[in-house]
């Protein structure tokens, strides 16, 4: 059950998962009215969600700098923001619409801050190596919860672990990691 990454991933990657327990593929993604593919789209966007905040080359950022509303001296929170470390030991949530310094107990800052910062990506956004692993992490889940058919499993599970492997394999030669790292 191999993807091909075409101008819609996402719809490849929803027919695949669906496939998984036997559903036939659909040809589009709008005004779905299809339970399968809709627990199809709500799963594949959790596992993008879990998946990418751990933090890969494609969607790290070291020593990312944010800068305060001039007026205001808050700084807005960014959806797509999975995860922000101080480079000054600071640690930053979200609390309402703003950014929030936990260290220091407040959401005014006075100049620009410095982060490692992670982000989510939208899936037709994603490396063709994470869309394949995520599909197939995500088909392999969808196929146990929805029809539990141990000998399938066992077959997704193959080419979830070797989606895995190529991720990785891909995270090796992109990353370019040194012994220091």
């Amino acid at each position: 059950m191999s993807m091909i990454i075409s101008n819609s991933a996402l719809l490849d990657a929803v027919n695949q998962i669906i496939g998984s327990i036997g559903s036939p593929p659909v040809n589009s993604l709008e005004d779905v009215s299809n339970v399968d593919v809709e627990n199809a789209i709500r799963l594949l966007n959790k596992n993008v969600k879990t998946v990418l905040q751990t933090g890969w080359t494609f969607n790290s950022y070291k020593d990312y700098e944010i800068n305060p509303d001039l007026f205001e001296k808050k700084i807005l929170w960014n959806n797509s923001w999975l995860s922000l470390v101080g480079t000054d030991n600071n640690y930053y949530v979200k609390r309402g619409e703003y950014l929030y310094n936990l260290t220091g107990n407040t959401m005014t800052f006075t100049g620009s801050i410095t982060v490692d910062l992670i982000v989510l990506l939208d899936f037709e956004d994603l490396p063709p190596v994470m869309q394949t692993y995520i599909t197939a992490q995500t088909a392999s889940e969808f196929q146990t919860k929805y029809l539990g058919d141990d000998s399938l499993a066992e077959r997704l599970a193959r080419e979830e672990a070797k989606a895995w492997m190529d991720l990785n394999e891909y995270e090796l030669r992109i990353g370019k990691p040194n012994i220091y790292d």
